[in-house]
């Protein structure tokens, strides 16, 4: 009688450890971004940036209430704007321009993974 193959080592051989990193940093990270208001004073101010930078088309300087808006760097409002801009046909704008937050933690979470296999 020939013995039955063993399913379990089969599926885990076929799904790369890279694969289930991925995946496993997903579920992680994009639940609970998108589906409700802005929480906290940080994301009204964000959100308040990128809608001037939707509106007025002005990327250099981020400006909030007319007024310029130094306190960080602006590349989190440039991949926020254009992630809500993308994204306006399906998702209201503050849904959007947060996505942003989790692309950063995804990027991160790769580049973590690449440092721990060095």
């Amino acid at each position: 009688m020939r013995a039955a193959p063993n399913l379990s080592s089969n599926l885990s051989s076929n799904v790369s450890p890279n694969l289930s990193y991925l995946w496993l940093v997903a579920v992680f990270v994009f639940p609970g971004l998108t589906g409700h208001e802005p929480w906290k004073a940080d994301e009204a101010y964000v959100f308040g940036v990128v809608q001037h930078m939707l509106q007025s088309s002005d990327w250099v300087v981020p400006t909030l209430a007319g007024e310029p808006f130094m306190e960080t760097p602006p590349l989190y409002y440039w991949v926020a704007t254009l992630l809500s801009r993308a994204l306006s046909g399906s998702l209201p704008i503050h849904d959007g321009a947060r996505l942003a937050s989790g692309m950063f933690m995804l990027i991160s979470c790769l580049a973590l993974g690449a440092c721990a296999r060095i």
